[in-house]
């Protein structure tokens, strides 16, 4: 979803919702952004004014002026999240603000094979936020929880990210396991064979050149956000919407419940660093899921939520909310 004003609301053409995503790599254009709703209350305009919060946590750091911005308003305002994790936060609490929980929608509704071998990985920008050494943290007990007939694993995504068998080899050896443990081989992008004898772990290709059959084809989406080293309290991630899978998360800034997404939560050991994190009984979690045969089942639910969630669906809540605000 791009940022800056998003939609438009038929009744009027200077109602307008805008995003502010939060991130450091937005900081530029959300300053921006800012500074253009100060100036659309400070003119007190009576067009409805809807603001969405893709990244409410890390902007109460990143953007302080924000919530002098919010509480400037004179007139009522749509102030989004999307989940219900911030909604309360004292820096939000604006008084013409109509806070609301709005769902992300999905990009597809089309599900993964739900054939075995199942799939546990990511297919995204690793980097600061996104650490390779979380996911092989929490990916390699369950590889090993689970028989190499019904699971392998899956790293892709990131084209600064060196897919050489011996970058990753070094990574594994990096979190305590042993790459001779594993066998590393490139993404086929066609039929998994599943006649393997030892855990697999697949390397996918740069993120640009992904296609829909390699994206949607990891069951078990693992999405472990974290910022400069502490544990991030929200995750918003697209790739998570992009078709229905079973997320891995931290958390999700409440959207697991609001959407009613069947997820597998990774516990904290402590509020301090994300490796104390309990990565072993997340994998044990996943190990039981497809042990029990419950994961087919939670696809389906996940996919049937998708199906509601499309992009009319999410885009006519914005729109209620405008006709809500215009009353």
């Amino acid at each position: 979803m791009a940022h800056g004003v998003i939609l438009s609301s038929p009744t009027s053409a200077a109602s307008a919702l805008f995003q502010i995503h939060g991130s450091p790599e937005s900081l530029t254009e959300d300053t921006q952004i800012c500074a253009e709703l100060a100036q659309r209350f400070a003119d007190n305009s009576a067009e409805p004014t809807i603001i969405l919060l893709h990244r409410p946590d890390e902007m109460q750091t990143l953007l302080p002026q924000l919530r002098e911005v919010l509480s400037s308003a004179t007139v009522p305002f749509g102030l989004c999240f999307l989940g219900d994790l911030h909604i309360d936060d004292d820096f939000f609490d604006a008084l013409y603000a109509v806070r609301r929980t709005m769902p992300h929608g999905f990009f597809s509704s089309k599900a993964p094979a739900p054939s075995q071998p199942y799939l546990i990985g990511s297919h995204t920008r690793w980097g600061p936020m996104r650490s390779l050494s979380d996911a092989l943290r929490l990916m390699l007990p369950a590889l090993h929880l689970v028989s190499p007939l019904k699971l392998h694993g899956y790293i892709g995504g990131d084209p600064s990210l060196a897919y050489s068998k011996s970058a990753i080899a070094q990574a594994i050896s990096e979190v305590g396991y042993s790459a001779d443990e594993f066998d590393l081989t490139d993404w086929p992008g066609t039929k998994l064979n599943n006649a393997r004898s030892r855990p697999t772990i697949y390397l996918g290709s740069d993120y640009e050149a992904v296609t829909n059959q390699e994206i949607q084809a990891v069951h078990f989406n693992v999405q472990l956000f974290h910022m400069r080293g502490l544990i991030r309290s929200g995750e918003n991630s697209g790739s998570l919407h992009s078709s229905p899978s079973i997320p891995v998360i931290i958390e999700m800034n409440g959207a697991e419940r609001t959407e009613d997404l069947a997820v597998v939560k990774v516990l904290r050991g402590t509020s301090a660093q994300v490796v104390s994190c309990d990565f072993q009984r997340a994998a044990a979690a996943i190990a039981d899921i497809i042990n029990s045969n419950e994961t087919e089942k939670l696809l389906r639910h996940n996919q049937a939520r998708a199906q509601l969630l499309t992009p009319e669906f999410v885009a006519g809540k914005y729109l209620d909310l405008f006709d809500e605000l215009s009353s």
